[in-house]
């Protein structure tokens, strides 16, 4: 858990981890409530269905309209951070790193 308080970035952020296929995935969700830091513990296991987090207001989420920034990884990132944005330099080795999203969160676009 982080709070990334400068405009243009995450705001409250937590990373989730999940085992998908037998190996480890890790999950950020930014953008959220300073409230969303005080709801779990790090290390606290999470329930299916039970809430991780809440959208965070511009004030308190980077300056964004409230939504959910969800990007996985299958590294530890070591820290509730990860790069949101690439170089087309960067681009081939990150998805490598950092596959889309759709494979955990369905055909949502």
């Amino acid at each position: 858990m982080a709070d990334h308080n400068e405009d243009g970035n995450y705001g409250a952020t937590i990373v989730t981890e999940y085992t998908i296929h037998g190996k480890p995935v890790f999950a950020l969700h930014g953008h959220l409530s300073k409230r969303s830091l005080t709801l779990h513990n790090t290390g606290d296991d999470i329930k299916a269905g039970q809430i991780i987090a809440q959208f965070g207001e511009p004030s308190e989420n980077g300056n964004w309209p409230p939504h959910l920034h969800f990007q996985i990884s299958t590294v530890d990132p070591g820290e509730a951070d990860m790069p949101g944005v690439v170089s087309d330099e960067e681009f081939e080795e990150a998805l490598k790193r950092y596959p889309d999203p759709r494979t955990i969160l369905g055909p949502i676009y």
